[in-house]
């Protein structure tokens, strides 16, 4: 199904990319990324959004955490 470029959508889809850039910011300035880098984590996460860095994550943490138990 295909939806309109600027759809109602974009309400609540805007306000998540921004978010995510933000937190990506923090990262990047937490892994003291250089410019370069630090914008490509920032576009990165922006464009993948919560669940998209939630199944990221935990494709990479749940072979560690199942390890654990």
């Amino acid at each position: 199904m295909r939806r309109k470029f600027f759809g109602k959508e974009l309400l609540w889809e805007i306000p998540i990319a921004v978010g995510m850039a933000f937190l990506g910011a923090a990262l990047a300035s937490w892994l003291a990324l250089e410019q370069p880098m630090a914008t490509g984590l920032i576009a990165a996460l922006a464009y993948l959004g919560p669940r998209g860095s939630e199944v990221l994550f935990m494709r990479w943490f749940a072979p560690k955490l199942d390890g654990q138990a």
